[in-house]
C-alpha cells in the first residue's frame, strides 16, 4: 500500500496491546482488594465494562478506514503511466507532424501536398491536446495519492495521542485509589480522537468530491477530442493521392 498506511496500521496494532495491558493492569490491581471491600471497587468494575463498550465503538470506526485504506504507490504509479506512457509519446508523435520535423527525403508543393500539410498541422493540434489531458490525468491521480497519504499520516497521530492518554491510564490504574480515572481518561482521550478522524476523513471526503467535479472535466476533454480530429475531406484525400498534385520543390 504505502509507508504511510503501513505505520498507521502499525499504531493500530500498538493501540490494541496497550488497550489489553490497561485492561489487565486494572485486573490485576482489583485482585488485591479483599472481597470484605468488594462493593468499593464495583464502581470501577462498571466504569471498565463502559469503557469496554466506548473502545469497541472506537475500534469499528476505525475498522471503516482500515478496510478501505486505499493505494497511493497505485495511484503514483498510473500517474507516471499517464505522464511517461501516454502523453510524453503522444507529444512525441505529434511534433513529428510538425512541418519542420515530417519525414521526407525532399520538399514538395502543390495542392496536395498542401491538403496532407493541413490534415498532418491540425493532428498534431490535436496530438497536443491530448498530451495535455494526459498531464491533468497524472498530476490528478498524484493529487489523489497525496491527499491519501496526508490522511494516514494524521490518522497515525491521532493514534499515537492516544496511546499516550492510555499509557497515562495505565499509570492510574496501580493503585485502587487512582483506577477510579481510568475509565474518564481514556474516554476523553478517545473523544479528541474520535474528533481528529472525523475532521480528517471529513477533509479527505471533501477533497474527493471536488475529484468528482475535476472527472467530470476531463471526461468532456476527452468526448471533445473525439470530435475535434481531422480527417481529409473527399476532395482532400483525392489530392493527396493524385501524384499530379504533388511537385518537388
Amino acid at each position: 500500500m504505502s509507508n504511510a498506511v503501513d505505520e498507521a496500521l502499525q499504531k493500530v496494532t500498538e493501540l490494541d496491546a496497550k488497550i489489553k495491558e490497561l485492561f489487565d493492569k486494572v485486573n490485576s490491581t482489583l485482585e488485591w482488594v479483599p472481597g470484605l471491600l468488594e462493593h468499593l471497587v464495583q464502581p470501577i468494575i462498571d466504569g471498565m465494562n463502559w469503557l469496554a463498550g466506548e473502545i469497541r465503538d472506537f475500534f469499528a470506526k476505525l475498522d471503516e478506514y482500515i478496510n478501505n485504506p486505499g493505494n497511493p504507490f497505485k495511484l503514483d504509479d498510473l500517474a507516471e503511466a499517464w505522464r511517461n506512457d501516454v502523453g510524453n509519446k503522444v507529444g512525441a508523435i505529434a511534433d513529428t507532424l510538425t512541418d519542420d520535423k515530417l519525414a521526407t527525403d525532399d520538399e514538395w508543393y502543390g495542392s496536395g501536398a498542401e491538403a496532407y500539410k493541413d490534415v498532418a498541422t491540425q493532428q498534431s493540434e490535436v496530438l497536443n491536446k491530448v498530451k495535455t489531458v494526459s498531464t491533468t490525468v497524472a498530476d490528478t491521480l498524484k493529487e489523489m495519492a497525496n491527499a491519501i497519504e496526508n490522511f494516514w499520516i494524521a490518522f497515525a497521530l491521532m493514534i499515537v495521542d492516544l496511546l499516550v492518554t492510555v499509557g497515562l491510564a495505565i499509570a492510574e490504574a496501580a493503585g485502587v485509589v487512582s483506577a477510579p480515572a481510568v475509565p474518564p481518561t481514556v474516554a476523553a482521550g478517545l473523544a479528541v480522537a474520535i474528533g481528529l478522524l472525523s475532521f480528517a476523513g471529513s477533509e479527505l471526503k471533501s477533497f474527493f468530491d471536488t475529484m468528482d467535479t475535476k472527472q467530470d472535466t476531463i471526461e468532456q476533454q476527452v468526448t471533445d477530442l473525439g470530435k475535434e480530429w481531422t480527417r481529409a475531406t473527399p476532395s482532400a484525400s483525392w489530392k493527396m493521392g493524385d501524384t499530379g498534385q504533388w511537385q518537388p520543390a
